[in-house]
C-alpha cells in the first residue's frame, strides 16, 4: 500500500506543477492536497479525490484551448 501512495504522491507532484506553470491554480491546488495525502499513506483519499481532479484536467484543457483559438 505504501508503494502504491508513495506513486500516487509523485504523480500529483508532477501535476501540481504542470498546472501551476500554464496557470491551473485549482487543479494545482487539488494535486498538493492529493500529494499530501499520498505522503501521509492516505490512498482512500486520493481515490475519493480522483473523480474532480478529471474534472479538474478537463476545464483546463477547455480553458487552454478557448485561449488558443
Amino acid at each position: 500500500m505504501a508503494d502504491d501512495a508513495t506513486q500516487a504522491a509523485a504523480q500529483a507532484h508532477k501535476i501540481k506543477g504542470a498546472s501551476a506553470n500554464v496557470g491551473g491554480m485549482a487543479l494545482s491546488a487539488l494535486a498538493l492536497t492529493m500529494e499530501q495525502a499520498g505522503k501521509t499513506g492516505e490512498l482512500e483519499s486520493i481515490r475519493q479525490a480522483l473523480p474532480e481532479l478529471e474534472q479538474r484536467i478537463v476545464q483546463l484543457k477547455t480553458a487552454m484551448e478557448e485561449a488558443l483559438y
